[in-house]
Order: structure tokens, then sequence, then C-alpha cells
């Protein structure tokens, strides 16, 4: 009787394939993340300049700094359109002649005056009227240099 027994077996190991659930799952996420991240990297290069600066543009927020941190980034922005050789060294009445020069339309003679003393001012209040039309004065003259239609 003990003849006719036979060894035991171990069974197979388990395949890897197909694989479990739990590998598929990870998987997916791999591929999300791998798709998540080349399109944001390719948002972000398709990005024009100009839509980059009108959303620097709409982050400012009406603090003390309002109107130096609004000329810095029309600075930024004429540099980037008309080439830093020629714009960076303006200031005073020269920047804001250019300014009026490359501006879409008539320009209130307000706004260029809190352009021009607003950023060397220690506080300089601002009422909010003026804030809303310097931010659409900024965002105009942005997208003319863009070539974009404001």
């Amino acid at each position: 009787m003990l003849d006719k027994l036979k060894d035991i077996h171990e069974p197979l190991p388990p395949s890897a394939w197909p694989w479990a659930l739990g590998w598929w799952l990870l998987l997916a996420l791999l591929l999300a993340g791998i798709a998540s991240a080349l399109f944001w990297w390719w948002r972000r290069e398709h990005q024009s300049a100009a839509d980059r600066l009108q959303a620097r543009l709409q982050e400012l927020g009406n603090g003390d700094d309002f109107l130096a941190a609004l000329n810095q980034l029309l600075k930024e922005a004429a540099c980037y359109y008309h080439g830093t050789a020629f714009v960076a060294p303006l200031s005073g009445k020269a920047w804001l002649a250019f300014l009026k020069d490359k501006a879409p339309g008539p320009v209130d003679k307000h706004l260029i005056e809190l352009l021009e003393a607003g950023p060397y001012a220690k506080s300089f209040p601002i009422r909010y009227e003026l804030f809303r039309d310097l931010k659409a004065f900024s965002h105009d003259w942005i997208a003319k240099q863009e070539g974009k239609d404001a």
C-alpha cells in the first residue's frame, strides 16, 4: 500500500501574468500621473507671455505696494515686447511718455500721475475706482503689445 503513494508535489508558484488588481490600479495611477504632468507642461509651454503677464496682473491686490508692483509689471512687459536695452533705462517722464505712446488709446491724466508718483510715495491711498481703472489700463496695454485687441 505504501508503494502506491506518490511524493507530495509542491504547487506551482503564482504566475506573474495576469497581474493582480493592485498592479493594474498602480499602472493606471502612474499613467494618469504622467498624462497630467505632460498636460501641465504642454499648457505652460503654450501659454503666451501676455497670458502670463495678465495672470500676474490679476493677482495684484490693492495693497500699499500696488503702484510699485504695477509699474514693475508694466516695465517687465515693455522689456519683453520692446527690448530691454531700449526700455530698461527709461524712468520718470520718459517712461510715462513711452507708456502713453504705446497705449491702445488716450490715457487718463490721473492714471499717469498715479503711475508717476505712486511708486515713490511712502503711503499712497488709492480709491477702488482708480485701482480698477489702472488694472484695466494695464490689461489693455499688455494686450496691445501682444497684438491682441483688449
